[in-house]
């Protein structure tokens, strides 16, 4: 779980015309536990420590959409939400979920209304199949630090990448996305939106680049290290640190250099290993400089 969530007018009346469809089922929830009336909540896709993520379909335009809500009213997490809502509004990118909507309800309740796209997540994945094979990551990879290099030039950092907020696509499709910009901080200054570059700690300890942890100031080079700690467990089916507790596992990120491919794969393709290497250096100044030589590097993997 995070270690910390930085800060962690769609209602409508019903609409008696909207009817399930014959093989659609609706979820039987009481009214505060989803109070979004203009959604008929049909399944769970998601649950984390404040917010529940339910596939619905709109009432009004019989689309499939996945509503966000949240579980705990504190203020921290209100604000985090809008933060996310606000973020993730901002950015139109192929490989980055859209929010359509969001808003709170009469009773209070906020509540973020995004596009749905079936699959399942690279957390799912690496349970039920494994790890990917090289070639898929570096496809899957590559999409992921595209859309992340189109956020930081909107000055969005993502600050909580993990396996859990990639969604691979049901099919073949190119449309690998990413989710959950909870944490990414977002100030509005003269009617534009900016970061937060403060040195505060925020994200999951096991992708949790060593900059912060070291008190230095989050940028692009610390999102590549935390991409870095993604890709390394999507081909080995482990993150390169581990520990009982999260401060050993912050400690081994700030201290410990990173264990090499081989140490989990018997013969790793050693232009991949070079590629994982350099994302994870202690030094940023040694690592890549930006997501758009990143992903250049793992498209050129990929098309051989």
């Amino acid at each position: 779980e995070p270690v910390e969530r930085v800060n962690d007018n769609y209602h409508q009346p019903v609409f008696e015309g909207y009817r399930s469809g014959d093989d659609e089922e609706v979820l039987n929830l009481a009214q505060e536990d989803f109070p979004v009336e203009r959604f008929a909540a049909l399944a769970e896709l998601g649950r984390g420590a404040s917010g529940i993520v339910y596939l619905c379909r709109d009432k009004v335009l019989g689309k499939k959409v996945a509503v966000k809500t949240l579980l705990h009213l504190e203020a921290s997490q209100i604000v985090s939400f809008q933060d996310e809502a606000r973020a993730t509004a901002r950015l139109n990118h192929p490989n980055i979920v859209t929010v359509l909507d969001f808003g709170v309800t009469d009773s209070g309740i906020p509540y973020m209304v995004m596009d749905h796209v079936p699959g399942i997540s690279l957390e799912q994945h690496l349970q039920e199949s494994g790890p990917l094979e090289e070639g898929e990551a570096a496809r899957v990879f590559s999409r992921i630090a595209r859309a992340l290099s189109y956020a930081h030039k909107q000055k969005i950092f993502h600050r909580d990448l993990k396996p859990s907020n990639i969604i691979l696509p049901a099919d073949d499709s190119p449309e690998v996305r990413l989710i959950d910009f909870g944490i990414a901080k977002v100030k509005e200054e003269s009617g534009m939106l900016t970061i937060y570059q403060e040195k505060t700690l925020a994200g999951t300890p096991k992708y949790m680049s060593p900059d912060p942890i070291r008190g230095d100031v989050y940028d692009a080079r610390s999102e590549i290290y935390s991409l870095g700690c993604v890709l390394f467990e999507a081909l080995t089916g482990s993150p390169p640190f581990t520990g009982e507790t999260p401060m050993e596992i912050l400690s081994k990120h700030a201290n410990n250099e990173a264990p090499e491919l081989n140490q989990f794969l018997e013969s790793p393709n050693e232009r991949m290993d070079a590629i994982v290497s350099m994302c994870l250096r202690k030094s940023r100044d040694e690592r890549y400089q930006s997501m758009e030589e990143l992903a250049a590097s793992l498209e050129s993997f990929s098309t051989g």
